[in-house]
């Protein structure tokens, strides 16, 4: 009798597992996905039902064990003109925004590979800020006019991970876009600001 109870509830066990897996929604089935290189692994990056739609944070981690941390500057996938600017632009709103997450924030006006983790790992930081522009959208004046002023507002992507430099692990994967009907830069900075936010919570 006490076999048959621990095989069904082994069971059962395995079932819900299964369940959720199967319901869990994933940002590599998502309509916007798009493998740009960026990270090492996408399967892991999850709706987590907040602020945030795409996350992935690591078990375990804490973001107090980082003392210090060196924003870099970003990447694009965009071709988009203001993607040129933002490069540059966002890392300095992460750096503005993130001393109130991290210890010490250094930004670093240097463009270092996704994948290089040999270079990342040389840098004089705990962890490292990296991002990615994925897309760039600007003001849809047809799109406004037909389907609602808020559907045509600019928007921006962007692919956002901090890497542990000891281990040279990403240890937070994000995938984040907003709009704002002030233009693209202040759609970057409701990305920022999202961002930051979803790090502060899970401090």
């Amino acid at each position: 009798m006490k076999k048959n109870c621990m095989f069904f509830s082994a069971l059962f066990l395995l079932m819900l597992f299964t369940i959720s897996t199967a319901y869990a929604k994933k940002y590599i089935k998502d309509k916007d996905f798009v493998d740009t290189g960026f990270f090492t692994d996408y399967n892991v990056i999850e709706d987590k039902g907040k602020n945030l739609e795409w996350a992935y944070i690591k078990d375990g981690i804490r973001f107090g064990k980082y003392k210090k941390i060196i924003v870099l500057t970003f990447s694009s996938s965009s071709s988009a003109p203001q993607a040129a600017s933002l490069k540059n632009e966002i890392p300095e709103m992460f750096y503005d925004s993130l001393k109130g997450v991290f210890q010490e924030v250094e930004f670093l006006e240097q463009v270092i590979g996704p994948k290089d983790f040999n270079k990342i790992k040389s840098l004089p930081a705990d962890a490292v800020v990296m991002g990615n522009i994925k897309r760039i959208d600007d003001r849809n004046a047809a799109k406004q006019f037909f389907v609602g002023f808020a559907a045509g507002e600019p928007n921006v992507y962007l692919e956002f991970k901090i890497v542990d430099t000891k281990a040279g692990e990403e240890v937070v994967r994000i995938v984040h876009d907003e709009s704002s009907n002030r233009g693209v830069r202040a759609s970057a900075a409701n990305v920022v600001d999202d961002i930051t936010k979803f790090l502060k919570e899970n401090k």
